[in-house]
């Protein structure tokens, strides 16, 4: 049965066509490894096909303006996933499918995680000062946030009608997914080390996947 979740996240995801093309050159310089520090306002115009100027009848600094991007993007990331890791029949392929999800996008989860939980961060200092377009101060990082416990709960409901878990306690089902997929998520993005290689990535997945089950039991 498809899920239907609604939040009011998807409001950032119509940005002018202006925003949207600028939002798009940063995408795009990220994914050719340009350090972030390093992209200037007139890389991201140059790509975007606009006036330098036009960028800053949107936004009052490059940080402001990587920084909306940047969640722009990641968003539109989030809702695929909640799209697609739904898909499979059993809960095992569903926690596969957003280890697939993870791995697709490490380069991508570890800029954005390095840039927005560094307090001092100056991107993240520009989200904070002003709202993403469309949405009400702070009202980005509230939603996003329920928008994720919405998809654990459908996720964790699903696995308990499936008999795979007996855990009720919806905290604590969290608590155990959020857990286990950070786990994947420093393997994944941390320097390669002897003791993870030698499980591979498929041992790593299936002793992720039964250490969270077993946790639930």
């Amino acid at each position: 049965m498809e899920k239907q979740i609604f939040i009011q996240v998807e409001k950032i995801a119509e940005p002018s066509e202006k925003m949207r093309r600028m939002y798009e050159a940063v995408s795009e310089l990220v994914k050719a490894k340009k350090e972030i520090a390093d992209i200037k306002v007139s890389d991201i115009t140059k790509a975007a096909g606009i006036g330098k100027g036009t960028a800053y009848e949107y936004f009052e600094s490059k940080e402001e303006l990587i920084a909306h991007a940047l969640m722009y993007e990641y968003s539109i990331k989030i809702q695929r996933l909640a799209k697609s890791a739904f898909e499979p029949r059993t809960f095992r392929e569903r926690c596969s499918r957003v280890m697939d999800w993870m791995f697709e996008n490490k380069d991508y989860n570890r800029m954005f995680t390095q840039l927005f939980l560094n307090n001092t961060s100056p991107y993240m200092t520009a989200a904070m000062e002003r709202p993403v377009q469309g949405c009400l101060n702070g009202e980005f990082g509230c939603e996003a946030h329920d928008y994720v416990y919405q998809l654990i709960d459908a996720f964790m409901d699903d696995a308990y009608r499936e008999g795979v878990i007996r855990e009720t306690n919806p905290g604590k089902r969290a608590l155990a997914l959020l857990t286990a997929m950070a786990e994947y998520a420093f393997v994944i993005m941390g320097p390669a080390e002897e003791r993870y290689e030698s499980l591979g990535d498929e041992g790593l997945r299936t002793f992720i996947y039964e250490s969270l089950v077993r946790s639930l039991n």
